[in-house]
């Protein structure tokens, strides 16, 4: 993939939209613009990984932690113990090998995850916007890229993890399809009520749609009490990023610009007014 073809992922990107508008009902053209902002958005994890193409020594992911742990104030190694068991002999042997460092900020929220196989960055509430979490990416990655060592990336992933949450005081009884539009269908069955659900969909990477697309809708456990809560994890994956350094910044935003558009095509109205209060 070139600079070129990511042109065409951005002419796409009305297409992606009208996708999602037909398959659940919204005016398409009311979020192809940029992404909303509102003062309590739902997420509660953002992640961006750059898969290597091949797995690096622990002797270069500790040269790479080196270039940027100054910047955080925790250092902390990632560890794997393994038990392997012979059931001819009877034995088992316990293996234990490093396999990454985690960075993270003091407050605990940015996190640095420089592992054998990839390059992650995380963020967690209160999460401060886009622009301040690609500024950090982009800075660690400038840092991290002058050890040759280091491959390129073979994929490239970025997972929003959001999470609605329904005061019943404000609504009593909510009912998911008033805030999601990934929403399961069952038949009648005898009248029972469903209490808990998770739908996953997956849609494949195509020539008019540019990104591997991974939807996960469900009940999960509320913070409050009285308050129901929602699920909705989106994962946008491209399995062919470029390899200079202009082309993966601009494939890194378009992959933004889809995650935004899938988001705000998969809520309704009345999640957003718990997110604008």
């Amino acid at each position: 993939m070139n600079q070129g073809q990511l042109v065409f992922i951005g002419r796409e990107r009305e297409s992606f939209i009208k996708h999602f508008c037909d398959l659940f009902g919204d005016d398409g053209d009311q979020w192809a613009g940029n992404m909303v902002s509102y003062k309590r958005p739902p997420i509660i994890e953002a992640i961006v990984e750059f898969a290597f193409v091949s797995p690096i020594s622990f002797e270069i992911v500790e040269r790479a932690t080196d270039r940027i742990k100054r910047l955080y104030k925790f250092d902390e190694t990632e560890e794997m113990f393994e038990n392997t068991v012979d059931t001819g002999s009877r034995t088992s042997k316990l293996n234990y090998s490093k396999q990454g460092r985690k960075l993270s900020s003091e407050d605990r929220t940015h996190f640095t995850i420089i592992r054998r196989n990839s390059l992650v960055f995380s963020e967690v509430p209160p999460y401060l916007g886009w622009p301040a979490f690609i500024e950090r990416i982009r800075r660690d990655v400038g840092q991290v890229r002058k050890d040759r060592a280091i491959p390129p990336a073979g994929r490239i992933g970025m997972r929003y993890v959001n999470r609605i949450d329904v005061s019943h005081r404000a609504h009593p009884n909510p009912q998911v399809e008033n805030f999601l539009k990934f929403v399961p269908s069952a038949p009648n069955l005898g009248g029972r009520v469903s209490t808990a659900y998770m739908l996953r969909t997956e849609y494949p990477q195509t020539a008019d749609f540019p990104f591997e697309l991974k939807v996960t809708s469900a009940t999960v456990e509320a913070p409050l009490v009285h308050t129901s809560s929602f699920l909705l994890d989106l994962d946008v994956i491209s399995t062919s990023p470029p390899r200079d350094e202009p082309g993966i910044w601009n494939l890194v935003e378009a992959m933004k610009k889809e995650e935004d558009s899938i988001f705000e095509s998969s809520i309704t109205e009345a999640a957003r007014e718990l997110f604008r209060v």
